[in-house]
């Protein structure tokens, strides 16, 4: 249960993100809120491993994290070493469907 918790709250910062809003000529909002959704799939997969590694730590240290009060800390260093990757991926996605970040 703790895993299925730690996973929700690194997805969710991931997806709040300062990420762009996104423009192609000809695309209606759906069609572009798809392709979004895509580019951040293709982001989580791609940043897997790192968040499976964080999760087994939390899983044996997060409790010793919380009594000790740095288990809030420490998710935010894994987020912040994780977003720009997650980010990148998404941009570069993107850009190759055309999209370009709006002014």
């Amino acid at each position: 249960m703790k895993r299925i918790v730690m996973l929700a709250a690194v997805a969710l910062l991931a997806g709040c993100s300062s990420s762009p809003s996104w423009v192609k000529d000809g695309s209606p909002p759906p069609q572009t809120a798809r392709a979004i959704s895509d580019c951040e799939a293709q982001g989580r997969e791609a940043t897997r491993r790192d968040t499976n590694i964080m999760n087994d730590i939390m899983a044996t240290r997060g409790g010793d994290w919380a009594r000790s009060g740095v288990k809030e800390t420490q998710v935010q260093m894994f987020t912040a070493s994780n977003e720009p990757r997650f980010e990148d991926v998404v941009k570069r996605c993107m850009a190759a469907k055309g999209y370009i970040p709006s002014p």
